[in-house]
């Protein structure tokens, strides 16, 4: 068999400029990206840490009142036995109740400070976490595309009718077509930038969505619910 030397070099050309444009244009850039989303990232378990401190400085705060209160209970009592040494005994009782009501008043402020806190930095990290991964997710939508997720919402359908499709990134003009066909003739497009990356089904008397913008959202409600029964708890 005879070998063609010349389409031979010129297919090993045309895989070398290949190979070149690939490592030019996307290999270095995605590296970069890489790089850059480290530095976030690394910044944002920098964000967790501080509240980590400032909740455990928190607590620290709360244990050093408690034993101030403790202290003022004993002063208020052994100023009650005083008195009472030469009073009756119904002062030195009043005197007990005092002082324990003015330290589970103190107490439970106290806790009640300490939960807020806790319940404030827990909210400002869940908060950081959502906004840097919709970053994150955001700069990687238009690799991804809204097709996968159209096709999730599609699933959902059960015969429906689509009256709008809404897409981020947009749609090309010949996916429209074929998804047009495939959800029905009035179906109509539009974008959405606030899914990140997703689609959404608007039908007649409901909404179907699939979209890391809600997955976010859900994420986000979760990790709330899970820190809220950890202190309730």
């Amino acid at each position: 068999m005879a070998i063609d030397w010349s389409t031979l070099a010129l297919q090993a050309v045309n895989f070398l400029v290949l190979v070149w444009l690939l490592r030019r244009y996307l290999y270095r850039p995605v590296l970069a990206m890489i790089d850059r989303r480290r530095g976030e990232a690394e910044a944002a378990r920098a964000k967790a840490d501080e509240a980590q401190r400032r909740a455990s400085a928190a607590e620290d705060e709360w244990r050093r009142r408690r034993d101030g209160l403790a202290d003022e209970r004993q002063g208020v009592l052994r100023d009650a036995r005083v008195e009472a040494a030469g009073k009756a005994d119904e002062i030195v009782a009043a005197a007990r109740r005092r002082a324990d009501g003015v330290l589970a008043e103190a107490r439970a402020q106290v806790d009640r400070e300490r939960h807020e806190a806790a319940a404030s930095l827990h909210g400002h990290a869940a908060g950081v976490a959502t906004a840097l991964a919709g970053r994150l997710l955001d700069s990687v939508a238009p690799a991804v595309g809204a097709a996968p997720f159209l096709e999730i919402a599609a699933r959902r359908l059960d015969g429906r009718a689509v009256l709008r499709v809404e897409t981020w990134p947009p749609l090309a003009a010949d996916e429209c077509e074929r998804w047009r066909g495939r959800l029905g003739v009035g179906a109509a497009f539009a974008e959405a930038p606030e899914l990140i990356a997703g689609a959404r089904l608007v039908l007649q008397s409901a909404v179907l969505e699939a979209s890391w913008a809600e997955s976010l959202a859900r994420a986000g409600a979760e990790m709330a619910e899970g820190e809220s029964d950890g202190e309730a708890g």
